[in-house]
């Protein structure tokens, strides 16, 4: 039995007879809300900032594993044998969907139509749906509320890549064996905040990670910057201005038309000066659906109807390159 129950008389003003007549109930969730997935998500129709790979897995888990290309290929003598290569093969990514739900519990009588004269905004199925939707929208953000987060320490929704390093790390390791590589400022330079300076110094970044056998990737310079609302102004400033913002001598700003800002709520809570660039075209962001948002209701014996709503994706990467981060707070990072 549910622990909680909406009654006739917890509604109170919203019914009609009980008290004060409402032209509408505000539906605080549904007025705020407005999914980020359309513009995050790769998928037909959606514009190169997006940047998640969505899936619709089956299996409980999911494995990924890549693998790096040939080496270079080499100045080869008349009638000498070719050269055999061999490809690396990359770190084991493991994905588990996670369940999700949730449900609403109306008596009777809270639901009778005699009372019930604000069903549409009332509606509990469009109340729970809208509340799994917001669910997945701040799970697609906390990977970047978790980029510089230890893998032991991430939410169940959220799956790692297999070199053990947080997503935004100093110390990702080459499969080679070369020098390792970071996707964010080191120690010695301390987490810059946003600025025209550090904002080229993280494309820089982008453009010069190296694959797992240490040659240059293939950066499509499709860039989305990622921050907070308090920052939605300095990032919009930083890369729509015709001219370089904050100089005296106007050069041209070379972001317009280049990077596309993404602005969310959902990374308020985590930090105010945390940023981030993913480069579209390289990103291994994803989002794996195996169940998509579900309804169901069951009646009880008194009549009380449950309403529940359930689903089972999970959000991860699986591999970081493409992906850059800064804490924004001029801390030293040696995660």
């Amino acid at each position: 039995m549910p622990n909680f129950l909406e009654q006739r008389s917890g509604l109170g003003e919203l019914i009609e007879g009980v008290g004060v007549r409402f032209a509408k109930v505000f539906n605080e969730t549904d007025e705020a809300y407005v999914s980020p997935l359309g513009e995050m998500l790769v998928t037909a129709g959606v514009k190169s900032s997006s940047i998640f790979k969505e899936e619709t897995v089956s299996g409980a888990i999911v494995h990924y594993t890549g693998k790096t290309g040939t080496s270079l290929t080499q100045l080869t003598g008349e009638n000498s044998d070719f050269r055999i290569d061999q490809r690396l093969f990359g770190y084991r990514t493991s994905a588990s969907p996670q369940k999700f739900t949730n449900g609403v519990a109306v008596t009777l009588e809270a639901r009778d139509d005699l009372d019930r004269q604000y069903k549409s905004e009332l509606d509990e199925y469009k109340d729970l749906v809208m509340g799994a939707h917001r669910k997945e929208a701040k799970s697609a953000f906390d990977i970047f509320n978790y980029g510089f987060t230890a893998q032991a320490s991430l939410p169940a929704e959220l799956f790692p890549y297999g070199d053990g390093k947080p997503l935004f790390s100093i110390a990702h390791p080459r499969l080679d064996g070369g020098t390792a590589q970071a996707n964010t400022f080191s120690a010695a330079v301390t987490q810059l905040p946003l600025s025209d300076t550090s904002l080229e110094l993280g494309r820089i970044n982008l453009m010069s990670q190296l694959d797992g056998r240490g040659l240059p990737v293939n950066s499509t310079n499709q860039i989305a910057l990622i921050v907070p609302s308090a920052l939605e102004k300095t990032a919009m400033i930083l890369t729509n201005s015709v001219k370089r913002s904050g100089t005296t001598n106007n050069d041209m700003n070379i972001y317009d038309g280049m990077v596309t800002v993404m602005s969310s709520k959902w990374l308020n809570a985590t930090s105010t000066t945390a940023w981030f660039l993913v480069d579209a075209g390289l990103s291994q962001l994803r989002f794996l659906h195996r169940a998509p948002v579900q309804t169901y209701n069951v009646m009880q014996s008194n009549l009380t109807q449950v309403f529940y709503v359930w689903h089972r994706y999970c959000v991860g990467w699986t591999h970081w390159l493409g992906a850059f981060g800064s804490l924004g707070d001029s801390s030293a990072y040696s995660g």
